[in-house]
């Protein structure tokens, strides 16, 4: 994020579509007239089971190109690796295999994890 970040100009020096964007003056909520502070440019991938993790995420880092930080730097902006958890009801690993670890040191990206604990079920 960037207060005046530009999605279209991160996405053609990216080269990948965004799975969300806005810019800031954006309506958050047209029901409260809520606006975006600042600019927002994101890509997701969804539904990845623990044993594909570490796989799935270093085939999306490696999509980024070698100047990848440079392009943030230029742009004033911040990156890291978002993973949401949803649902968690039993013991699951996730784990980050050195390909991807390698990815992520190289772009200097952090990985932040938020868990998403689901009700579990009395039997």
């Amino acid at each position: 994020m960037a207060v005046d970040l530009d999605p279209a100009q991160i996405t053609a020096r990216i080269g990948l579509l965004p799975t969300r964007t806005y810019v800031r003056g954006d309506l958050v909520s047209a029901r409260l007239e809520i606006r975006h502070t600042d600019g927002y440019w994101s890509k997701s991938i969804d539904n990845v089971l623990p044993e594909n993790f570490s796989a799935e995420l270093a085939q999306l880092l490696s999509m980024l190109p070698d100047n990848f930080s440079e392009i943030l730097s230029s742009a004033h902006a911040e990156s890291d690796v978002f993973v949401g958890l949803f649902g968690i009801r039993d013991q699951s690993t996730f784990w980050i295999g050195k390909d991807a670890h390698q990815l992520l040191s190289k772009h200097g990206l952090d990985i932040i994890f938020d868990m998403y604990i689901g009700d579990r079920e009395e039997s």
